[in-house]
């Protein structure tokens, strides 16, 4: 026999409301214990193709949004002297400064990772999400989020120094080296004539530097919700569909097991706060109505609510505020 038991499962910035259905069982040692059913479904895995699946990004965008929450408000001061108020999260992108030269899988796990590892140990990163994709010339490039401040330089410094050990700055070097000014405009201009002092600045400046220090990684700071939410619409979206092999060196056959993206271990703990509606004593429901702005969406067995906790006032963010803190503290999530 099945009872159906109306329930929840909330998050950061979702709220979904569903029957879940129970069975109950004639264990006489545990009169009236129930049991969740769960129907057994046998997954079978296909190939990525290089691109992130729908469930993929749900559970990476969730990832990116409890680390934006419970990170902690900084105020920073960098190395240029320049001051970054209310400092919530960096958005970084590491891109490869010459032609790509062995398979992404090898590069994510020797040079990638190795770079993680520094700024694990020596920049005190303990909470981050990436993803992988990759640019119009073939090369793979990386998006990184983390609630851990590093400065722009500092970062530089580390990828490049982590990417000549295959030679990566070198070639680039040897590039431009070769490059008269004239040629280096009418490599980035793009046709806008109006780069052209901007150009020079960057050509001079490279020169001097021997180009050994390539612009390899962009950095973002991260004050706002809004920005959290724009530059994963932006960057960490679904891959366009029918995506293919992204350059000569990545095949099915040595990019079966690579991965997309991926989390530090204390965010993966952190999924949806779950439970029967007849458990908890407040409404979930009353609490996200209380948002100015929010979006319910009804679809088979569920209904949805989309909302920005940032615009819940009063008793009920508060509410809300204590559920989150306290399952990431049951998690043993420690924000940075």
């Amino acid at each position: 026999m099945f009872t159906v038991s109306p329930s929840f499962a909330l998050s950061p910035d979702k709220l979904v409301l569903f029957n879940r259905f129970d069975r109950m069982t004639s264990d006489l040692t545990h009169p009236g214990w129930v049991e969740t059913y769960t129907p057994k479904i046998k997954l079978v895995r296909s190939f990525h193709n290089f691109a992130i699946s729908d469930n993929a990004f749900r559970n990476l965008r969730q990832k990116v949004n409890w680390l934006y929450y419970l990170s902690k408000k900084k105020d920073i001061k960098t190395y240029s002297g320049r001051r970054i108020f209310s400092f919530r999260c960096a958005f970084i992108t590491f891109t490869l400064p010459s032609k790509q030269k062995t398979p992404t899988v090898d590069i994510t796990k020797r040079l990638f990772n190795h770079l993680l590892t520094v700024l694990r140990e020596k920049y005190g990163m303990s909470n981050y999400v990436w993803r992988l994709e990759f640019q119009k010339n073939g090369n793979v490039h990386y998006h990184l989020v983390t609630d851990t401040y590093i400065d722009y330089f500092a970062v530089q410094k580390v990828w490049n120094s982590v990417l000549e050990t295959d030679g990566y700055v070198s070639d680039f070097a040897k590039k431009h080296n070769a490059m008269s000014l004239h040629d280096y405009v009418q490599a980035h201009s793009k046709g806008d004539k109006s780069k052209f002092e901007v150009l020079k600045k960057r050509y001079f400046k490279g020169k001097s530097e021997n180009w050994q220090k390539p612009p390899s990684v962009d950095v973002k700071s991260v004050i706002s919700k809004d920005k959290i939410a724009s530059y994963v619409s932006k960057y960490f979206s679904k891959s366009p569909e029918g995506c293919t092999i992204c350059n000569e060196y990545d095949t099915p056959e040595n990019s079966k097991t690579m991965r997309l993206w991926f989390c530090s271990r204390g965010l993966s703990r952190l999924k949806t706060i779950s439970d029967y509606l007849a458990h908890v004593n407040f409404c979930p429901e009353t609490l996200i109505r209380a948002c100015k702005g929010f979006r319910r969406v009804r679809v088979d067995y569920a209904v949805l609510y989309f909302f920005d906790i940032s615009k819940i006032l009063g008793s009920s963010r508060r509410l809300l505020a204590e559920l989150f803190r306290n399952y990431a503290n049951e998690q043993n999530y420690v924000p940075n």
